[in-house]
């Protein structure tokens, strides 16, 4: 059985950004420069700026921590939308229920699911299986982006891995638990 602790989330306030769809984009690896430059337009708070930032020019080598390149200029928006009050952290750890409503082959799907903090193992030797291949570009992209926190969950309220059965149905809503931070 996985480990899992109920976490302290990043959230939007809505006061700032509005609606959540201002402020939300999808993952990296199905964003065009086109839908790139529409979220860019769309808020200033878009997380397009932390999940897929954009090149600018004199940019230096994104192997080089101290260089300005839109690593560091994404770790720099997450770091600035904190100390504006864009996002906040929660109060008490919760574990969080989503659901991803979607139009597939004419057909319309709910995905059920829920984010928690886990431990995280070896490939290949957990109880949490990846649904995808990682790449090693983008795993660097965000530890620089972050630091050690994810923003994932932050732009569409749904992680990338399938803790033993997670996707199951959850029931509406989940009450705040208990947890470390």
């Amino acid at each position: 059985m996985p480990t899992i602790v109920p976490f302290r989330a990043l959230r939007y306030d809505l006061k700032q950004v509005g609606s959540l769809s201002n402020v939300i984009c999808p993952p990296y690896d199905v964003i065009d420069a086109e839908l790139q430059s529409k979220l860019y337009k769309l808020h200033p708070a878009n997380v397009i700026r932390m999940e897929l930032n954009r090149d600018e020019p004199g940019d230096g080598d994104i192997n080089n921590p101290a260089a300005n390149h839109r690593y560091s200029r994404a770790a720099k928006f997450l770091q600035n939308w904190r100390s504006e009050g864009v996002l906040y952290e929660e109060a008490k750890p919760a574990v969080y229920v989503y659901h991803q409503a979607f139009e597939y082959a004419g057909q319309k799907h709910t995905r059920r699911g829920f984010m928690v903090r886990c431990r995280l193992e070896r490939f290949g030797e957990g109880k949490i299986y990846p649904h995808e291949e990682t790449l090693s570009e983008p795993n660097f992209r965000a530890v620089s982006r972050c630091g050690k926190r994810r923003a994932e969950p932050a732009r569409k309220g749904g992680g990338r891995a399938n803790a033993g059965g997670g996707n199951r149905s959850l029931g509406r809503g989940a009450p705040d638990v208990d947890g470390d931070r």
